[in-house]
């Protein structure tokens, strides 16, 4: 269980670095990101529900503590998830 556990942050820090290498600025004159670029971000809150999903159900005796553990990290992911998005498209809110 400790793997499922420690991998939740990573994917939050990998999406955030993965947006962060993809930086695309639109006042530059740098050709726009390839579709395939997008697809991790895409993907990574998908990941993260399935793993936090398997970390609770098998976390017999810190279910709670689980729980907690994953809305905080969350909280984060989509955090990292908006902002990649928005770095790699170029558009800002």
């Amino acid at each position: 269980m400790l793997p499922t556990v420690v991998s939740l942050p990573a994917i939050w820090v990998f999406t955030g670095l993965w947006g962060s290498f993809f930086w695309y600025e639109i006042n530059k004159d740098n050709p726009r990101n390839p579709e395939w670029v997008s697809w991790p971000v895409i993907a990574a809150p998908f990941l993260f529900l399935a793993v936090a999903g398997a970390a609770i159900y098998f976390a017999r005796g810190a279910r709670v503590f689980t729980a907690l553990y994953v809305a905080v990290n969350l909280y984060f992911m989509l955090t990292m998830w908006l902002l990649a998005t928005m770095a790699i498209s170029g558009d800002w809110i």
